[in-house]
């Protein structure tokens, strides 16, 4: 036993040793060597023969991750297309071993370094910074830099979001020299990766390629070359239940639309589609129910140590003047995904939440409420730590709240699904809460274009100044009518009943919020344990059918499963 672990540890690298100051990095390290084990003692069956390749059916998964979660996941997704003549190529960096270990696994073997595809296909440095100040030149205004593209790639957007990620603000200002030296920079990277990824598109010839992530860069200019050049694109996540994926097919038209979401074809089939008082049931249990038994967007760790509490003791929780009605504003996580799912009324989501809270400071006639995003408290445990942006925001710009005015921490004790029962109005720009509150007859105020906004069951305002003088009168707003109401549960139950695509053969599980950051914090159950189980898996034949056999935007289940003697009409034509 001791010559095994002495033979083990002569293989630790040395950066590992170097982190040997810190014992969780250790522990992590052997938690993923001895998961990598198991997972192939038990998985190593989906190497095995799938049947003949077809020429001409190359799969490539933009992965550019060592996340293992994901990685089984699209090895899942892979093996499933494999069955039906698909050749499946991994992109990735050089430095992603867990990739490079787990991948082959699962028969995939075929991986490719982008860093190594720069490297020999890209401009040189100084000729990409060239190109990047001429895209530069004349684009001084915000609207303008989101409008830059190069060879029909919208990196001008790609690099502003990555750059309000990576910094964690939510601002960006132009006339800072350091932030355009980082534009300068992240445009001329952005440049090379649009090159190189048509020389490589070129070498390789997929057919499909499948994402996980598709905004910032780099990924948001492979996507961007994958949909001109009129590829499958398939973009796969997570759904809010924990057995589900939700599968979108993107295309010229619809690119810059949230995965999340229904078409045009599978909104206009949902709004004719009969409606019974079992469906209205089932909406209910999907909301509601999740919410009280935690499950509701779990993933995210919305529900840690949250509860569900009646009106009476919300109201008193939050300090609500009784006989006033209130207004909840749903902030955004300000430096996240900023720019990639319609066009904003104001410059970005710290601009909106100022001047949102703002007009609340002005208006005591209604008890406001400002929530904070609660994925603050995964996302900055992932990060390591940091502090929650809007609080900087609002105290730089308004400072302390007027009594009308509420801030509740993302932290907080009291779940959302508490609010739907004090709550009269409902401001967001894009966010899911939209699609909930507006199940409940709460008017919802949009301050941007979205994938739910325009279809007429929500408050869209044209302009800032539209928008702030609503928020002036708002306490004048009625409820939603009746038809409002039901188009928004049409909606809903379309996006939260059918939409979302199941899975048995696998699921993605979490461990708890305090492990977060660990490179197993997320980690995949796979259900199925030989090549003929594989084979006869319904749930990853379903999703190859879609993906190989049809053409829909949408991915969408064939019925609900609340429908009885057939009496529900598919919404769509899935397969």
């Amino acid at each position: 036993m001791m010559l095994k672990t002495m033979s083990m540890l002569r293989q630790v690298p040395a950066k590992a040793w170097r982190a040997a100051r810190d014992p969780r990095k250790i522990r992590a390290w052997w938690d993923v060597r001895r998961d990598y084990r198991a997972y192939r003692q038990a998985y190593g069956f989906l190497a095995g023969t799938m049947g003949r390749e077809e020429p001409g059916k190359c799969l490539l998964i933009v992965s550019l991750s060592n996340w293992i979660a994901q990685i089984k996941v699209e090895s899942m997704l892979a093996g499933a297309l494999r069955l039906r003549g698909w050749s499946p190529a991994v992109l990735t960096w050089s430095g992603c071993r867990d990739a490079q270990r787990y991948f082959p696994v699962a028969g995939i073997t075929d991986l490719i370094a982008l860093d190594e595809e720069l490297r020999a296909a890209a401009p040189e440095q100084a000729e990409a910074e060239q190109r990047a100040e001429a895209l530069l030149a004349g684009a001084f205004t915000l609207n303008a830099l989101l409008d830059v593209r190069y060879r029909e790639v919208w990196v001008g957007r790609h690099v502003l979001s990555t750059l309000v990620r990576s910094s964690l603000q939510g601002r960006i200002d132009l006339s800072d020299a350091s932030t355009k030296a980082r534009l300068r920079q992240g445009l001329a990277e952005a440049v090379r990766v649009v090159d190189a990824t048509h020389r490589l598109f070129d070498r390789l010839a997929p057919r499909s390629v499948l994402f996980l992530e598709k905004g910032y860069s780099p990924f948001g200019e492979l996507y961007d070359v994958a949909v001109n050049r009129g590829l499958n694109v398939i973009h796969w996540h997570h759904a809010h239940c924990a057995d589900a994926l939700v599968l979108k097919r993107y295309t010229e038209r619809n690119r810059h639309l949230h995965a999340f979401s229904l078409s045009d074809a599978s909104w206009e089939a949902a709004r004719h589609t009969p409606w019974t008082a079992r469906h209205e049931q089932a909406l209910d249990d999907e909301i509601t129910g999740r919410y009280r038994s935690g499950s509701w967007f779990n993933r995210k760790f919305h529900h840690h140590n949250k509860r569900v509490k009646p009106p009476e003791e919300v109201r008193a929780q939050l300090g609500l003047r009784p006989g006033r009605k209130t207004a909840v504003i749903f902030s955004h996580v300000l430096w996240d995904a900023t720019f990639f799912f319609g066009a904003n009324l104001f410059d970005d989501y710290e601009h909106w939440l100022i001047e949102t809270v703002k007009a609340a400071c002005r208006n005591d006639a209604v008890n406001w409420v400002v929530k904070i995003h609660p994925d603050y408290v995964w996302k900055l445990k992932m990060l390591g730590g940091g502090t929650v942006r809007d609080h900087l925001a609002l105290q730089a710009n308004i400072g302390a709240l007027p009594p009308h005015v509420t801030l509740l921490h993302p932290d907080t004790d009291l779940s959302t699904g508490s609010l739907f029962g004090v709550m009269d109005y409902c401001l967001t720009v894009r966010g899911t809460i939209g699609i909930e509150a507006s199940c409940f007859g709460i008017p919802v105020l949009t301050a941007g274009t979205g994938r739910y906004s325009g279809l007429g069951f929500t408050v869209d305002s044209r302009s800032r100044e539209e928008y702030l003088e609503r928020l002036r009168r708002i306490h004048e707003m009625p409820r939603m009518s009746p038809a409002q109401t039901e188009l928004a549960r049409r909606h809903a139950y379309a996006l939260l009943r059918l939409r979302p695509c199941p899975f048995t053969s696998f699921e993605v599980v979490q461990t708890s919020l305090e492990r977060m950051g660990h490179p197993l914090d997320h980690d995949v159950v796979i259900r199925i344990g030989s090549l003929s189980e594989l084979l006869d898996a319904a749930d990853l034949r379903r999703f190859a059918e879609w993906v190989d056999g049809s053409r829909d935007e949408d991915f969408l289940m064939p019925e609900s499963p609340v429908a009885e003697s057939g009496d529900l009409v598919a919404v769509g034509s899935g397969p």
